[in-house]
């Protein structure tokens, strides 16, 4: 199936909430399973087309420039 720009967007999106929420949980602001976080976020990866590892690196400039770093 070929992604269109607004599923990339959606599925980069659902990645950074997904990156939001295993930083909450770091640092003890949430409860979530950090093994289902990670397999959540990888599986967007795959469907991306992209290493894990790439899309990270997305959410972490992205969290950056959010707080202005």
């Amino acid at each position: 199936m070929k992604l269109t720009m607004n599923d990339i967007n959606k599925k980069k999106q659902n990645a950074y909430d997904i990156y939001n929420r295993y930083q909450a949980t770091m640092a003890g602001q949430l409860n979530d399973d950090v093994m289902t976080l990670y397999q959540n976020f990888d599986e967007i990866a795959i469907e991306l087309g992209w290493e894990s590892s790439d899309l990270w690196e997305v959410c972490e400039n992205q969290h950056s420039a959010s707080q202005g770093l």
